[in-house]
């Protein structure tokens, strides 16, 4: 293992939940809830490209309402929400001990470069990551293999040779076509997913340490979440 690559959205922060909460407290103030089912479709796909636009829906389902209001009202809260949450658990303890290990980190996002870059910084760990590619390096966001087969490029290592922590489905499909051993660490929304493509499920990285996955710990049959 020479590379440790992380998504961003809900695997290094979790600013997939406050997205979601920020929605969901739009809908309610017009009497209207979220079909998760959804919502669940567009996680891990760049803004645009999902089949499902939620704006669009609420706007069918109530006519005449402001839609930049709602937008703009709606990206406020989710903005705000998202910039107060802290790295997720066991996060800060990987890049410790790969840094300790000799092991270069880098990031895979099919979000913006704005946006990954600004909360990278916000938080004081963007001069960690030897690599951020986003969505703006590659024709093919996830779950095409592009951004990981790029981010490897950069490092210099085979995609053999590094791991992908993911927590979506698009993203486990990227990271598995570029050939990445994965790990998934679903959130609240994500664990609805089907992540049994990767190599191994947990609650949390606080659950498996680093040193862990490199003696050998993976997958166990089934994909089942470890406790």
């Amino acid at each position: 293992m020479r590379a440790l690559l992380f998504d961003f959205d809900g695997t290094l922060v979790d600013t997939e939940s406050p997205e979601y909460d920020a929605w969901e407290a739009v809908y309610a103030e017009h009497g209207e809830t979220i079909p998760l089912a959804s919502w669940l479709g567009t996680i891990g796909l760049p803004s645009g490209l999902a089949a499902w636009n939620p704006l669009d829906h609420l706007a069918a389902r109530v006519p005449g309402i402001d839609r930049e209001a709602m937008a703009a009202r709606q990206r406020a809260d989710f903005h705000a929400r998202a910039g107060a949450q802290p790295l997720l658990p066991g996060v800060a303890e990987w890049m410790d001990a790969a840094d300790a290990a000799g092991i270069a980190l880098g990031v895979a996002s099919s979000a913006t470069r704005d946006w990954v870059e600004g909360h990278l910084r916000s938080r004081g760990i963007r001069e960690r990551f030897r690599t951020v590619r986003t969505r703006e390096d590659v024709a093919r966001a996830k779950p095409h293999p592009d951004l990981y087969l790029l981010a490897c490029a950069d490092l210099g290592v085979a995609p053999g040779d590094a791991v992908a922590i993911e927590d979506s489905a698009h993203g486990v499909a990227a990271a598995r076509a570029a050939g990445l051993a994965c790990l998934a660490v679903p959130n609240r929304l994500t664990r609805h997913h089907d992540l049994s493509a990767a190599d191994r499920l947990l609650e949390s990285l606080a659950h498996l340490p680093l040193s862990a996955w490199r003696a050998g710990d993976r997958a166990r049959p089934g994909g089942g979440v470890s406790p």
